[in-house]
C-alpha cells in the first residue's frame, strides 16, 4: 500500500484487506477475487469447535502474520 502510494509501483495485487485508512492513500478496484478465512486446531482439541466458541475462551492464543487479513479481523 505504502509503496504504491509513494509511486514505487503502479499497482499492488495480493490478498489485501480494504480498510478506511488505506482508502486515504490509494484507490481500490472492485475485488477480482474473494476468499474465505478458516480456523484450524489440533485434531485432539475439544475446548472449541468454531471461532465463536474460541472467542469465549479466556486463555486463547491466535497466531496471525502481521499485516495480513487475519491479523486485522
Amino acid at each position: 500500500i505504502q509503496a504504491v502510494s509513494d509511486n514505487q509501483y503502479n499497482i499492488g495485487m495480493t490478498g489485501i484487506t480494504i480498510k478506511d485508512d488505506r482508502k486515504q492513500k490509494v484507490d481500490f478496484s472492485d475485488p477480482y477475487m474473494r476468499s474465505e478465512q478458516f480456523m484450524l486446531v489440533r485434531g485432539d482439541e475439544k475446548r472449541f469447535a468454531d471461532a465463536k466458541t474460541f472467542a469465549a475462551f479466556k486463555d486463547g492464543l491466535i497466531g496471525a502474520q502481521a499485516g495480513t487479513t487475519p491479523f486485522y479481523t
